[in-house]
């Protein structure tokens, strides 16, 4: 007899482990950093600013002594000279909005407020002008506001009639609620 061979494809199932992990969720938490390791980050933080603008300020300094040691005086005199410029630049940038502010306030005051103020500086007028806004109080109407309905008739000014008429009770009490 003859033998039968069964080819038999044996199949390699993969079975997928489930994981329980938890998923994390990305929660951001604020990092709250303690007041004094604030402050001493800040200071240190000052501390490299002002070595770094002293260091920067020495090394012009030993510049400007190599460049006179060479002989170099016009470079010198052109860069004192561009910085003059640009210094007195901003300076008169700085006055015209001095003067220009000062005259703002100036103009929205009265004329005897304006003769009377008129020769403080320009952070006094700030300050009086922000005190004058801040005291301004709004007016508002005193009626009795948020009806449309007049006020009841007093009690005593009823006649007799009004006095027994249900529908004249009705606005009576209704003219009371809070709406």
């Amino acid at each position: 007899m003859e033998e039968v061979t069964q080819d038999v494809k044996q199949e390699n199932t993969v079975t997928q482990q489930v994981n329980n992990e938890t998923v994390e969720q990305d929660v951001k938490q604020v990092e709250q950093v303690p007041y004094s390791r604030l402050s001493k980050e800040i200071a240190e933080k000052k501390a490299l600013q002002e070595k770094l603008a002293q260091y920067e300020a020495d090394q012009e300094k030993t510049r400007q002594k190599e460049l006179e040691r060479k002989g170099e005086y016009e470079t010198i005199t052109k860069e004192i000279t561009a910085k003059y410029e640009t210094a007195k630049r901003k300076a008169e940038e700085y006055d015209r909005y001095i003067a220009n502010r000062r005259s703002a306030i100036l103009e929205s005051l009265d004329e005897e407020e304006r003769d009377i103020l008129s020769d403080l500086s320009l952070e006094k007028l700030e300050k009086y002008q922000a005190n004058k806004t801040e005291k301004t109080k709004i007016a508002v109407e005193n009626t009795r506001g948020g009806t449309s309905i007049n006020p009841p008739k007093s009690f005593f000014d009823m006649s007799d009639d009004e006095k027994k008429d249900p529908d004249t009770w009705k606005r009576y009490v209704q003219s009371f609620r809070r709406k």
